[in-house]
């Protein structure tokens, strides 16, 4: 471990002989931002926001992708539950973070301050808000808190279009059959959000008794729905993003029920990793007979799925899969080691969650060490 010019610590990745530059202290709780397409960098992709969780507080900070250099945007006491529930903007320089049961915007130049929406309701959890395209408004969704058992036991999921920055809401759809925590805007159809449908009574973990898939497209003018089509019997995705350019969808899931557990072998259940169209259609889909547990992200370099897991446990790798229809094999390759813990006392935090910058030379993921430490590092791709 040395530290560079700016101070910042940094090491050799012990599999790819890539450099790896850590933006957070060795000690503490760290989190780095969503892993979707959207919503981890700013104009021109200087910076990243970062969630640091305290004994007694939670803030949200910015932090330079070159120095390390850091600035606190917000600092709420208690344990407020941001974990990753946050959204940055390419270009107008706002981040929105869920605090409690309020959605908050920050300047990440000025850290002026602006209370979005004030309360989503007693009784209501809400989701990871995304920007639309243009940053002149938010998608959001919220739902009832605890999850009722079985549907009918109270309002569902509510999806809003909240305009910034007025504070002005528009409920687009609802779904009285699901919750959700996650939206996901198409980088180039703003009217088009991927969602997933966590429905009772395995919510997140197995939906409906893997009736149907969970990934699920919304088109917000017309309320019509498109579920991704799953060969086989087990319908459930666990995860699932936008590749770069908004025309497919990355997702995978377990071919027949088993374990799920984060930084674990699937062992006997084996796992498919596929991508999709815009009409829901099978596209490509590869199954190996064990997997580990692990996230789908946009290779923004080419056309490629970036994961933390599925084929490795601790590797950082991209899935490159034949594009012209061919259901062969892919081609895996190896960018780094994240190494993390998977401990479940981090939670999310030791999710690596890789997030590559838009155009492609670097990948931020999290790490946690043991039980009790996270941080964040940038793993660059180009410069080794």
């Amino acid at each position: 471990m040395s530290t560079n010019e700016f101070g910042a610590a940094e090491e050799r990745d012990s599999a790819s002989g890539r450099r790896v530059r850590w933006l957070t202290p060795a000690d503490g709780r760290w989190v780095g931002p969503p892993y979707h397409t959207r919503g981890a960098f700013d104009a021109g992709w200087g910076s990243t926001v970062v969630e640091e969780t305290g004994a007694d507080y939670q803030a949200l900070v910015r932090v330079r992708l070159d120095t390390g250099a850091k600035e606190e945007l917000l600092r709420s006491a208690g344990p407020t539950a941001m974990i990753g529930r946050w959204a940055t903007h390419e270009t107008n320089g706002w981040v929105v973070v869920v605090v409690g049961r309020a959605l908050v915007a920050v300047r990440l130049d000025t850290r002026e301050r602006r209370v979005v929406v004030e309360d989503f309701g007693a009784g209501r959890m809400a989701g990871c808000p995304a920007w639309s395209l243009d940053g002149r408004g938010v998608w959001m969704v919220h739902y009832p808190w605890p999850q009722p058992t079985t549907w009918g036991e109270g309002a569902g999921a509510i999806y809003e279009w909240i305009d910034f920055p007025s504070g002005r809401r528009e409920r687009v759809w609802e779904d009285m059959e699901g919750t959700n925590n996650h939206i996901q805007v198409n980088p180039v159809r703003g009217d088009l959000l991927l969602i997933d449908r966590d429905r009772p009574p395995g919510f997140n973990v197995y939906g409906d008794e893997r009736a149907t898939s969970r990934a699920v497209l919304l088109e917000t003018g017309s309320g019509r729905t498109t579920e991704l089509e799953t060969p086989g019997a087990w319908k459930f995705h666990m995860h699932t993003s936008f590749n770069r350019d908004g025309t497919r969808v990355y997702s995978h899931g377990r071919v027949r029920p088993g374990p799920e557990v984060p930084g674990s072998s699937m062992g006997a259940s084996p796992m498919f990793v596929m991508v999709s169209d815009l009409a829901g259609r099978c596209v490509w889909r590869w199954e190996w007979p064990e997997f580990f547990y692990g996230h789908v992200g946009a290779d923004m370099r080419h056309e490629a799925i970036l994961t933390d897991g599925l084929v490795s446990r601790d590797l950082l790798c991209s899935i490159r899969y034949p594009e012209n229809g061919d259901n062969g094999a892919p081609v895996i390759e190896v960018l780094g080691r994240h190494g993390s813990s998977w401990s479940r006392k981090l939670g999310q935090a030791a999710h690596p969650h890789p997030v590559m910058t838009p155009d492609g030379r670097a990948v931020i993921f999290n790490r946690g060490s043991g039980d009790e430490a996270s941080r964040v590092g940038v793993l660059e791709l180009e410069g080794a």
